[in-house]
């Protein structure tokens, strides 16, 4: 009958149909092309220029032979000559912002300019002094300079092209004109590579560049992250802030420069705006988390208002709660596919013991190794709540070595390249160890 030839030759013909759709599915996810990506750099990893205008008032140390000329666009943050002994003074008086306590408004010092530059670009933050070349001093100054090299050798990526960068002040908070403006014009980047590469947009954060990332994406409508975005790849993002922050307010951190006194730096860190927007969320820390003490008290999460109005900076923690934490209280899921990348098992500030009541002279700082060094574990692990696409933990990688060790930046490449086969949401989430 006719209904058994058609069975007999539909028998026949399945193999071949299934191998032919197999090999449709094999060209396709060979042919797709990478998504084009926008790296956002974290806290201090945006070279930063500046020029002096008539009437600014130079220190004694900014009158040597590094800082002639300055009144022409020169690079402030970051040159290896900079911390120097003798010149360190100099680079901090002119890192620090003038707070307008009256209007909160947080501006340059009077008769000093900044700016960034390399918009769409990723020349300036793939290594923040150009000037050492990174095989003389290998990861010196090193944002996202090793992961550019492999996205480009390794996937042909184009800098400029289909690699671009987002350069911003990181010393500005998200409440700041600086910023807003920057996430507008983050969007128009998004907009016109989306336009021009014919895919959806990766974004690439590292530590406070997840912030700004947050901070975008509130603002994006649903429709609009579906239409332009393929997903968000988070690397040790400062998701419910970090009590090296408090130190750092408190006390003064030097980041690992050992030529900058940290008793010195903290007045340049307390007028970053930016370092607030990390201050440890209460929805993420215990309030009763010990942060400080002295031989007569205890301070907690909770008390951070009587330990700053005690270091004679309540102005700090008012700007906090005032015009930075409205900002960073939403911790629901950003609704596009997200990739959590951290690490944890690294010594991490976590409290202050002053040996006087009046808190003078620098603490004696403890540390526990539930974070990467500079994130608390806690905060970190906030990115497995946001229904992530896939989650990437490791122990012993320190935070910045996150994008400059080779197998974390051989994971993250391939998170970005294998997206485009598999971009949506899923609630469940991989674990790599």
């Amino acid at each position: 009958s006719s209904s058994s030839v058609i069975m007999m030759a539909r028998a026949l013909l399945q193999p071949s149909l299934n191998l032919l759709l197999l090999l449709l599915v094999a060209v396709a996810q060979v042919d797709a092309k990478p998504p084009p990506v926008v790296l956002v750099p974290g806290l201090a990893s945006t070279q930063i220029d500046v020029r002096v205008r008539q009437g600014f008032n130079r220190s004694e140390a900014c009158r040597s032979r590094f800082w002639q000329n300055d009144t022409e666009w020169h690079r402030m943050w970051v040159a290896a000559s900079y911390f120097v002994p003798g010149q360190t003074d100099c680079i901090l008086d002119r890192m620090t912002l003038s707070w307008n306590i009256s209007t909160g408004e947080v501006t340059d010092k009077p008769s000093l300019e900044s700016r960034t530059k390399g918009w769409g670009n990723v020349s300036t933050i793939d290594f923040l002094d150009p000037d050492l070349h990174p095989s003389y001093v290998k990861g010196f100054g090193s944002v996202f300079g090793f992961l550019i090299k492999h996205l480009v050798d390794t996937y042909g990526y184009q800098p400029g092209v289909d690699l671009r960068g987002a350069p911003y002040d990181w010393r500005r908070a998200p409440s700041s004109q600086v910023i807003q403006d920057m996430l507008r014009r983050l969007k128009t980047l998004v907009e016109d590579t989306y336009k021009a590469q014919g895919a959806k947009v990766m974004l690439v954060s590292h530590s406070m560049g997840g912030n700004i990332v947050m901070s975008f994406l509130r603002m994006m409508t649903q429709d609009w992250k579906d239409e332009f975005l393929a997903g968000w790849v988070s690397i040790g993002t400062v998701f419910g802030g970090s009590t090296k922050i408090v130190v750092s307010q408190a006390a003064g951190e030097n980041m690992g420069i050992v030529t900058v006194s940290k008793q010195s730096i903290v007045y340049a860190e307390r007028s970053w705006e930016s370092m607030w927007w990390m201050f440890p969320h209460p929805k993420v820390f215990d309030n009763r988390t010990l942060v400080a003490s002295s031989p007569s008290r205890n301070y907690t999460l909770a008390e951070m208002r009587e330990l700053f109005a005690k270091l004679n900076f309540s102005v700090g923690y008012d700007f906090y709660t005032g015009r930075v934490k409205p900002h960073v209280d939403d911790l629901s899921p950003f609704g596009v596919p997200l990739h959590c990348f951290y690490s944890t098992g690294i010594d991490t500030l976590s409290q202050m013991t002053y040996d006087n009541d009046a808190l003078n002279g620098y603490p004696k700082v403890t540390t526990t190794k539930e974070g990467d060094g500079s994130v608390n574990e806690a905060s970190l692990e906030v990115c497995r709540r946001l229904k992530p696409a896939s989650v990437h933990f490791y122990r012993g990688v320190e935070h910045l070595q996150m994008i400059q060790r080779p197998d974390t930046i051989k994971d993250i490449s391939e998170v970005i390249v294998n997206s485009s086969r598999s971009a949506s949401r899923s609630d469940n989430a991989e674990l790599v160890v």
